[in-house]
Order: C-alpha cells, then structure tokens, then sequence
C-alpha cells in the first residue's frame, strides 16, 4: 500500500518537473530566436527603428542585446538540465535568479516562463 502512495507521489512530481521543463525549454528556444535574429539583422533593425519610432539605437548596441539573450539561454538550459539530474536546491534558486536576470535584460515572456518554471520546480521536495 505504502509503495503504491509512493510511485502516485513519484508520478506527481515527474509531471510537474515536465511541465517546469517545457516552459523553461520554450523560454529558451525564444531567447536564441530573437538574440540570433538582432544579432545578425542588427543594422537592418536599429534603420528601421530609427525610421518608425525616431528613437536613434546603434547597431552595437543591439548586437549586444542579442548576445546578452544567447548567454541567457544558454545559462537557463545548462541550470534547467543541472535541475533534472541533481534536484539541488541551490540550483533551483539559480533559476528563479535567472528569471529575474532575463526580466532586466528586457525579455519578459521568456522571464515570466522561466519564473514558473522556477516556482514548480522550488515547490518541488
């Protein structure tokens, strides 16, 4: 009886951590999207900006908004796949704290997913 409350439990658990994995993942997946895309369509985006908003951004500065998005997505992913084979606690707060890393650098759909997959995997045991 005890064994089966325990594989229920273990179910449980490996459900919620696929659901915080996939939307990490999807994160992830439009953090590189729209870092390569400013990264290699840099000029061509701060022209057009300039033209339809008249808010002067220089392509530098755009290439480096695009390179700031890859290295997140890459911190996410390697915290995400440390989450799944060690369950550390600290690493799940590494998480949460790139949530917040990832609002600041000015990607809040990706932020808001990576912060709920950082909630279930913290309310995790």
């Amino acid at each position: 009886m005890a064994k089966k409350v325990k594989e229920v439990k273990a179910k449980k658990s490996a459900r919620k951590s696929r659901a915080a994995f996939v939307l990490a993942f999807i994160a992830v997946v439009i953090l590189l999207v729209n870092g390569l895309l400013v990264s290699f369509m840099s000029k061509k985006l701060s022209s057009l900006l300039a033209l339809y908003t008249g808010n002067v951004i220089n392509a530098s500065a755009m290439l480096t908004y695009g390179i700031i998005w890859i290295v997140l997505a890459a911190f996410i992913w390697m915290t995400m796949h440390r989450i799944e084979k060690l369950q550390l606690k600290s690493e799940k707060w590494l998480l949460l704290a790139l949530a917040v890393i990832t609002f600041i650098a000015g990607r809040l759909e990706s932020g808001v997913l990576v912060l709920i997959s950082a909630i279930i995997y913290l309310r995790q045991k």
